[in-house]
């Protein structure tokens, strides 16, 4: 029991419900009126979602462990910890992959073509001896790529105009890119340690970590963009701007307090928390224009 309760732990349940939200706006922009046959989609590409990155969390946590040892922010996690075996992890991340591979081919087909590219993706970025992690740049491609393919996952599901589709999920494309800043700029003691060079190693994780500033503030610029061109509804910029303040104040608050592991670790579970807020207010938001 107590080992079904550590695999449980090593989910990363708050990173998959703000994931979600990518998906969740998607539907909610383009679906038709809930009934039975709508609300059974709903609920079945949520929880093939859920179990996509279920699988893309845990296999990167199975990929990085020589390097997560190296990170003090991540001794208690159940892996590092030892309350789980390093075979379990890949053994649970190959089971949910499994389930999500299930529930899009039997919710539609063409969802494989992205969710097996997710999962590629996902696979040679931590594989050791692949590690594309250790690539300049090519983190932020995938995660640009990743994150557009999480809005597209939820917009197809009701939609075929992917042209759309893609203008919309540019914009969590560019949040993608953002967050991979951050988080290689929060890891870069232990990954320099591990002798990976990351972008933030090769490049600095103040520098890192500024540029990270800067893609958020291109994120809203771009949304601003697509509500005034009537892409998505106008009146969701108005939650953008009106927390962009709160997102300065933390990044400068950690900037001036010094960029170290721990700091920036604090700051990414505010970061993700006000854009978990964001994703909220856009999902109420849009509840009531329907």
């Amino acid at each position: 029991m107590k080992k079904l309760i550590y695999l449980v732990r090593s989910i990363r349940w708050f990173e998959i419900a703000v994931r979600t939200g990518a998906p969740l706006i998607a539907i909610l922009i383009v679906s038709p009126a809930f009934n039975l046959s709508t609300g059974t989609g709903i609920i079945q590409s949520f929880i093939a979602f859920f179990f996509l990155w279920a699988h893309g969390y845990t296999f990167n946590e199975w990929g990085g462990y020589n390097f997560d040892k190296n990170d003090v922010s991540k001794a208690k996690t159940p892996l590092l910890a030892g309350h789980i075996a390093h075979q379990e992890l890949l053994i649970l991340a190959i089971v949910f992959a499994a389930i999500s591979i299930i529930m899009y081919s039997l919710l539609d087909i063409k969802f494989l073509f992205i969710v097996v590219f997710d999962m590629t993706m996902g696979y040679i970025y931590v594989y050791p001896k692949i590690l594309l992690k250790n690539v300049p740049i090519v983190s932020f491609v995938i995660l640009f790529v990743v994150s557009i393919n999480d809005f597209l996952l939820g917009w197809l599901v009701f939609s075929p105009d992917i042209s759309r589709g893609l203008l919309i999920g540019i914009y969590f494309g560019i949040l993608g890119i953002t967050g991979q800043h951050f988080h290689e700029a929060g890891d870069h003691d232990s990954d320099k340690k591990a002798n990976v060079k990351t972008n933030a190693v090769r490049f600095g994780k103040k520098n890192i970590f500024i540029i990270g500033f800067i893609f958020y503030t291109l994120s809203l610029v771009y949304f601003v963009i697509l509500t005034l061109t009537g892409v998505v509804p106008r009146y969701l910029y108005i939650i953008l701007v009106v927390t962009y303040p709160i997102y300065i104040a933390i990044f400068y608050s950690c900037l001036t307090s010094g960029i170290d592991t721990l700091n920036v670790h604090h700051f990414v579970r505010k970061y993700r928390l006000l854009y978990g807020i964001i994703g909220l207010c856009f999902i109420i938001l849009l509840l009531f224009g329907k």
